[in-house]
């Protein structure tokens, strides 16, 4: 579960700010606050609103490309290349970002401080008591010189302090973090490391409006309750399929015997054998929605496609590929498993523009329906343009957030409930009438004169 995220000198934030999922004293939606064993409560869902640039696909990034870098894929020279780039009130080339969170009900702080590519603190602590307790801090300084300070029961023991030794001399790197490198050590005491280590790689999923499952497939043929759930919604929302299905085909048949179908095949063989995993993403560069899965299979390489019927007046049914339907039909689908979940599983799924391509009221619908269910386990937290979504019904005023630039081009983020208005009052209304900010100021577009620039006169 996300607690909070906290970023300073990122992208369009040139001071420190805060995003948080921490409820405020309201009544309304009760079921929506999560009770933690780390004796507080977090927020289900999160809405961010504001108009374009305003900085709300920049949380999006920075909440992703801090992901990235716990799980050792990026460098620090990859926050630098973001820094923001205008005037901040403080001379500084400090970046910050931190993020608390809840991982098998513990709660841990994790956070970076990067200074010209160089990682000069990076800091991993448990919290949600009255003290914080230390588990590991790294610093490194202007001459790229690392050191690491863990709790004091770590480096009681001998054999870690030879650990610590070794890990600085021979596998510490000054522009990348070490919860990776420490959360892969065969450590008992480093059994907290792991866990934290575990909410970047698999609680955690940041998706982008271009995101694409990436085992639709595989996922619906061996996971029953998934299943169910896919075809339960497509048949509710009525986007004209009547079942979703996966069709295997056989590796070198599905590519055919033509030179190209050959060389293709090949190729994803040899990827294969290098992959650990054994299921490969293969989309055709000409079409991105033409997509498959490539699966190995006890000795058998198969390729897997999804496959949509439609029924016809007749009621037989016709097969359709996923590139003959729509793209709202398409993106509904790219949608299923994060929402399937968020509602069975303590994730947390962070999503751009959740609305692309999706009709206004299907996506009201799946964001109410995820709303009133008490049941759920996750947290859903998405940037939108629709406002049809603010409705009291389905969202907390401390679940909706607003992202506003100020004249010197630094982004802010407040919520709703600031400005405390009553339960009952049309907070659509009050959004698109600019009370709460957060929307494009459109004075100087009604002055354009547009023929003012017509060539021909």
């Amino acid at each position: 579960m996300l607690v909070r995220f906290v970023i300073d000198n990122i992208y369009s934030f040139g001071r420190r700010t805060e995003f948080n999922t921490l409820p405020g004293n309201l009544r309304t939606l009760p079921a929506h606050a999560y009770a933690q064993e780390c004796g507080f409560k977090l927020l289900k869902l999160s809405v961010l609103y504001g108009a374009n640039a305003a900085g709300k696909s920049n949380l999006i990034n920075a909440l992703a490309m801090f992901a990235e870098m716990a799980l050792n894929n990026l460098t620090a020279d990859e926050v630098t290349r973001n820094k923001f780039k205008l005037e901040r009130s403080e001379d500084s080339d400090e970046q910050l970002m931190a993020v608390e969170f809840i991982q098998n009900d513990v709660c841990f702080l994790y956070a970076t401080k990067v200074i010209n590519g160089r990682i000069a603190v990076e800091e991993l602590y448990l919290t949600g008591k009255k003290e914080d307790t230390l588990v590991y801090e790294r610093t490194t300084d202007q001459n790229l010189v690392s050191r690491i300070k863990f709790s004091t029961e770590f480096e009681s023991n001998e054999k870690n302090m030879l650990l610590k030794e070794i890990l600085l001399d021979e596998f510490v790197e000054s522009d990348r973090p070490i919860l990776h490198l420490l959360a892969n050590r065969d450590n008992e005491q480093l059994g907290m490391v792991k866990t934290a280590y575990i909410w970047f790689a698999k609680t955690l999923a940041v998706l982008f409006p271009e995101s694409k499952p990436a085992t639709f497939e595989q996922r619906l043929e061996t996971d029953k309750g998934f299943g169910n759930f896919v075809q339960e919604v497509v048949k509710s929302y009525h986007v004209g399929i009547s079942e979703v299905s996966t069709a295997n085909t056989q590796l070198d048949i599905f590519f055919g015997k033509t030179a190209e179908g050959k060389k293709i095949a090949g190729e994803l063989r040899n990827a294969m054998e290098k992959n650990p995993t054994k299921i490969l993403r293969f989309e055709k560069p000409t079409n991105s929605s033409e997509r498959f899965l490539v699966v190995q299979e006890d000795d058998e390489i198969w390729i897997k496609v999804l496959e949509l019927k439609h029924h016809t007046y007749s009621d037989k049914g016709v097969q359709f590929s996923l590139t003959e339907e729509s793209d709202g039909t398409v993106k509904l689908l790219n949608l299923l498993p994060a929402i399937y979940d968020v509602i069975y599983n303590k994730h947390v799924y962070i999503i751009d523009e959740i609305e692309r391509s999706i009709h206004p009221s299907l996506i009201k619908e799946l964001i109410r329906k995820f709303s009133h269910d008490e049941k759920s386990m996750g947290q859903l937290i998405f940037t939108t343009h629709e406002s049809v979504l603010l409705d009291q019904s389905i969202f907390r005023q401390d679940e909706i957030w607003f992202a506003e630039k100020d004249s010197g081009g630094c982004t802010d983020l407040y919520p709703l409930s600031k400005y405390k208005e009553h339960k009952t009052i049309d907070i659509r209304k009050g959004y698109l009438e600019g009370r709460y900010g957060a929307i494009p100021f459109l004075a100087n577009l009604r002055d354009l004169k547009w023929h003012d620039n017509d060539p021909s006169q």
